[in-house]
C-alpha cells in the first residue's frame, strides 16, 4: 500500500527526525523505569526480608505472668494473631541435652513447639512428647543427624533428684531467628518439666512427687507471633491492653510500610506526569507532521487514494517510533540499572539489589506505552484521512 510505502521511504530517507523522537520517547521511559526499578529493589526486597523473617512477627512478653487456658484463648481471639503456644518459667525451660550416653552435654533452651510454628516452618511436625527438632547450632555440637537420639535432662529444685527424657530428633532446624542451642518439643513435655521442677508427680515420666491434682493450670508466658507484618502494630497494641508488656519490631515495620506507602505514591504520580508529556509530546510532534504533509495527503486523495492507505503512513511512523524508543528505552534501563547495583553493591548490608526490573513489570510498562503510542497514532491517521482533496486548492 502506498502510505505504508511513503512511510519506509521517509524513515530511510529522514532518520534524524525520527531519531530524534526515539530518544524523546528514551528519556521520558529511563527515568520512568529506574524509578520503577529502586522501588521494586530496594522497598519491594526490604519488604520481603521483612516478610521472610518469623522475629519481624514476633510479639515478646516481658516478665513472668499468671496466664490460665481463658487468657490464652482471649489472646488467640485477638486480630492479627497467627500462632500463640503457652510456654514456662525461665528456669523450667533451662536443661542440659546430651548424647544417650551422656557424652558431649550441654546447656540448652527447651521451646514449645506446634503445628504452625513460624521458627519450624519445613521442619516435621512435632506430635507427641518423645520427638524434638533441634538447633542447627545444637546438632553441630552434639554431632547429631536427624534420627538420632539425645537425652535432655534437668534437676528438681532443692533436691539431687534428676529427670531424663530420651528424645528422637526428627529434624534440625536452621532459619531466620532460630539461634542457639534450642530443643523445639511438645508444650506437654514442657509443662511436665515444670511440674517435675516444682516438686510435683509427673507419672507421663516416670516421677513421683506432690500430687499433680493440686497444681494449677497456669502459664508464665507465651509464645506469640502475628500472621501478617501489617498485623503486628495492631496486635501489639491489643496485647498491652490486655495488660502484657509487649516487645516488637512494630515501629521498624511501621516505618517500612510508610516508606513503600510514599514511594508508590510518589512512583505513580511521576509515572502519570510522565507518560502524559510523552503522550502530549508525541501527538504534538505528528501534528506538525501532519501540518506539514497536509498539502500532500490532500493531493493523494485527489489521486484517488484510499483512505485506509493515507492513514497508514501515520500508523506505520508512530509504530516504528514506539516501538523503536521502547525498545531502546529498556535496553538503556537495564543497562543502568546494572551500572547502578555494581557501584552500590553492600549499601544495603546484603545482597539485595538497589535496582530490580522484573521482566513482567518490564513488558507492563511497554505494553501501556506502546498502546497509548498506537492510539496517538491512530488518531492522527484518522485525521489524515478525513482530509478532502479541496484542502490543496483551499491552502493555494
Amino acid at each position: 500500500m502506498i502510505g505504508v510505502q511513503l512511510a519506509i521511504m521517509s524513515i530511510i530517507r529522514e532518520p534524524r527526525r525520527h531519531t530524534v523522537a526515539i530518544l524523546g520517547m528514551v528519556s521520558v521511559l529511563v527515568p520512568l523505569m529506574l524509578l520503577w526499578s529502586m522501588k521494586v529493589g530496594f522497598i519491594a526486597g526490604l519488604m520481603r526480608e521483612l516478610r521472610s523473617a518469623p522475629s519481624n512477627l514476633e510479639l515478646r512478653l516481658r516478665g513472668d505472668y499468671l496466664i490460665d487456658q481463658n487468657k490464652v484463648a482471649d489472646v488467640r481471639s485477638l486480630p492479627g494473631i497467627g500462632f500463640v503456644i503457652p510456654t514456662a518459667r525461665l528456669l523450667a525451660t533451662r536443661a542440659f541435652a546430651s548424647l544417650s550416653d551422656g557424652a558431649r552435654r550441654t546447656p540448652v533452651s527447651l521451646m514449645p513447639t506446634a503445628v504452625g510454628d513460624p521458627l519450624t516452618v519445613g521442619a516435621p511436625d512435632i506430635t507427641d512428647m518423645k520427638g524434638a527438632l533441634v538447633s542447627k547450632a545444637l546438632a553441630e555440637k552434639l554431632g547429631v543427624p536427624v534420627g538420632g537420639t539425645i537425652a535432655m535432662s534437668n534437676q528438681r529444685r532443692d533436691e539431687n533428684e534428676t529427670l531424663r527424657v530420651d528424645l528422637k530428633v526428627a529434624g534440625i532446624v536452621a532459619g531466620e531467628g532460630v539461634g542457639g542451642q534450642w530443643i523445639f518439643v511438645s508444650p506437654e513435655l514442657v509443662q511436665d518439666v515444670e511440674a517435675f521442677i516444682d516438686g510435683y508427680a509427673v507419672p507421663s515420666l516416670g516421677q513421683d512427687g506432690k500430687p499433680v491434682a493440686g497444681r494449677p493450670r497456669i502459664y508464665s508466658g507465651l509464645r506469640i507471633y502475628a500472621d501478617s507484618i501489617e498485623a503486628v502494630a495492631g496486635a501489639a497494641a491489643a496485647l498491652q491492653q490486655m495488660g502484657f508488656v509487649v516487645e516488637s519490631n512494630a515501629a521498624r515495620i511501621e516505618n517500612v510500610l510508610r516508606l513503600d506507602h510514599v514511594l508508590n505514591t510518589i512512583v505513580i504520580a511521576m509515572g502519570g506526569i510522565l507518560l502524559a508529556g510523552l503522550c502530549l509530546s508525541s501527538w504534538a510532534g505528528l501534528s506538525a507532521v501532519l501540518a506539514q504533509l497536509k498539502r500532500h495527503v490532500a493531493l493523494l486523495a485527489l489521486m484517488g487514494a484510499a483512505r485506509s492507505s493515507i492513514g497508514l503512513y501515520f500508523i506505520v511512523i508512530g509504530s516504528f517510533v514506539a516501538f523503536g524508543g521502547t525498545a531502546l528505552a529498556v535496553l538503556s534501563a537495564y543497562g543502568l540499572a546494572g551500572i547502578g547495583n555494581r557501584l552500590l553493591i553492600g549499601v544495603t548490608g546484603g545482597d539485595r539489589p538497589i535496582f530490580s526490573l522484573p521482566s513482567a513489570d518490564v513488558a507492563g510498562i511497554s505494553a501501556v506505552v506502546l498502546l497509548l503510542q498506537l492510539l496517538i497514532a491512530l488518531s492522527i491517521a484518522v485525521r489524515a484521512s478525513a482530509i478532502h482533496p479541496r484542502e490543496m486548492i483551499r491552502d493555494d
